[in-house]
């Protein structure tokens, strides 16, 4: 059974950031915000909360230690969903890069394994692709004019159906036909994980939207729901 508001209100925030930590959620925040963290987790799952318990024994993959998974009781993940961690698609070196610039076309590979799309009819993004195809294709332009992308900056992106991305509240959509009537709410902020200078192809990157919070996926789910930049907002850009 689902744990109601008050309830959580009830716990403490030790308690509360084991549940988090039980769900592989961020657990930084106040009392409230983790509160509407596990609410909004129970909204988005339409499963039980799950209650802390000892991780189970993680099978063994090739390549890796499960013993290393095991010790986070992070929830199981999807068939086709990958772990974040070093064998993530995101985490792979990419010898080869060349700058972005404004007017590339990009393409933002998740940690689950698949690229961002939109499809047809719909204005939500996903987290689908299986390939850099034309659905998966954004237009990268720079705010304000000029080329060379640098970490930090405010870009606009538009999708291959020609309508400009903004963040509102905790979507991310592709609504806007006319990159300036997307306003503010259009406005995003490329980061470089590694710190600050050029944006460059294998980079990973976090997409800030306006309001303060960073572009996340959750199986094939796309939103924005929290400030942190963790494995859940991690992406690789790519050409």
């Amino acid at each position: 059974m689902r744990a109601t508001s008050s309830e959580l209100q009830g716990l403490t925030v030790t308690k509360l950031k084991e549940l988090l930590k039980a769900r592989d959620l961020p657990v930084s925040g106040k009392k409230d915000l983790l509160v509407q963290r596990l609410l909004e987790a129970d909204d988005d799952d339409e499963e039980s909360m799950p209650a802390p318990a000892p991780a189970p024994k993680a099978k063994s993959t090739a390549g890796q230690s499960g013993a290393k998974s095991a010790s986070k009781a992070a929830p199981q993940p999807a068939k086709d969903e990958k772990v974040v961690g070093k064998s993530s698609p995101v985490a792979k070196k990419v010898t080869a890069s060349t700058p972005v610039l404004s007017g590339d076309t990009v393409f933002f590979l998740t940690r689950t394994g698949k690229y961002i799309d939109v499809e047809q009819h719909r204005d939500d993004l996903r987290a689908r692709g299986v390939e850099k195809g034309q659905r998966e294709a954004f237009i990268l332009k720079k705010d304000g004019g000029g080329t060379t992308i640098n970490s930090g900056d405010v870009i606009n992106l538009q999708c291959w159906m020609g309508q400009w991305l903004d963040f509102m509240g905790n979507l991310v959509r592709a609504r806007h036909k006319d990159r300036n009537t997307a306003g503010q709410s259009g406005k995003i902020r490329i980061k470089n994980q590694a710190g600050s200078g050029p944006i460059r192809t294998g980079d990973v990157v976090f997409l800030h939207g306006h309001q303060g919070k960073v572009l996340d996926v959750e199986k094939e789910d796309v939103k924005c729901r929290w400030p942190d930049e963790g494995d859940w907002q991690v992406l690789r850009i790519e050409k």
